[in-house]
């Protein structure tokens, strides 16, 4: 039979009457076309993201129900969201069922790729102003580059900078694919100029003086740290240093976690009023000193004259910051 309406009608009679006819009609109706469903959007392809939103229609008003990756259904309505997919094929299926018993289905595949390539820093040399830094990425992955926050820009291995001034510095090099995922990978190091080439030994009268006293500075800044937990210290915003300098020159402040890495730095400038405002570095020593109970931290204080004939000064201080 068509779908459609459908009756069948049955007459008797008998000899005494045979003109008297009794029918009787049963009436039913076919209906085997399922209800249309239908996806409308969603991921298609590879995708670089863990979540979904799957949006679909559903004939005749009917309630419908939803199953990721071949799992139990479950009443659902649209958009249907998922998250937390890990990397692979998936699958979503949209299903609805008439009151004649009749199911309309719609599926949505896609495959996820969230995994960064990876990168490493390999090897670096520096020295005298300059720096080269050789690294890998996974095939195909596209390298940028940056030195001390700088804008990151296209790049290969080696990467190679020259011009640095004396003081701390942080590479770092990031590797993306095709669909976003990114990662980086990082590398700090410390720049001094060589002293310059030894001279006849001037006059008594020549001899420059000390240019600027190191110690009181890295006693000053272990006293703006003695008494703060490590948490503390990973949050502690900019502060001012002030110190009396006889010449021009570049003060450089370093606070490290043992050989973990900087936790605080900050340089002058030569045109400042003798004044450096260390602050917190975003480094993973930074981190992992907010985590500890307590922790010794090393500050270390030099002065870099302007004046190559004159030498650089440093000064050394430990202070141990504990959890209350």
């Amino acid at each position: 039979l068509g779908d459609g309406a459908h009756e069948f009608r049955v007459g008797a009679t008998d000899a005494t009457h045979p003109d008297d006819e009794e029918w009787t009609a049963v009436a039913w109706t076919v209906d085997t076309v399922p209800p249309d469903v239908a996806i409308t959007g969603g991921p298609a392809g590879t995708v670089g993201s863990r979540s979904a939103s799957v949006p679909f229609t559903v004939g005749e008003g009917l309630p419908a129900e939803c199953a990721l990756d071949g799992g139990a259904f479950a009443p659902c309505s649209s958009p249907f969201a998922v998250s937390g997919l890990a990397d692979g094929a998936h699958l979503v299926t949209v299903r609805a069922r008439d009151a004649a018993g009749n199911l309309g289905t719609a599926s949505r595949s896609w495959t996820v790729d969230a995994t960064a390539p990876s990168v490493v820093v390999e090897s670096a040399s520096s020295g005298d102003g300059s720096a080269s830094f050789a690294f890998r990425a996974d095939d195909g992955a596209l390298t940028t580059c940056a030195l001390d926050n700088g804008t990151f820009a296209p790049c290969t291995s080696p990467a190679s900078y020259g011009g640095l001034a004396d003081g701390h510095h942080v590479f770092v090099v990031r590797a993306a694919d095709a669909l976003g995922n990114t990662s980086s990978a990082a590398r700090e190091f410390d720049l001094s100029h060589p002293p310059p080439a030894a001279t006849a030994a001037p006059s008594p009268a020549a001899t420059p003086a000390p240019v600027a006293p190191p110690a009181g500075v890295a006693r000053a800044v272990v006293a703006k740290l003695r008494g703060r937990s490590p948490a503390a210290v990973a949050r502690l915003p900019a502060f001012r240093v002030g110190y009396r300098a006889r010449a021009a020159g570049t003060l450089l402040i370093t606070v490290r976690l043992g050989g973990a890495g900087t936790i605080l730095s900050g340089r002058s400038q030569p045109s400042s009023a003798h004044t450096v405002r260390p602050r917190v570095a975003r480094t993973a020593a930074a981190a992992r000193v907010a985590t500890r109970r307590s922790a010794t931290l090393t500050v270390v204080a030099r002065f870099t004259p302007a004046d190559r004939s004159r030498a650089a000064v440093a000064a050394t201080r430990r202070v141990t910051v504990r959890r209350p």
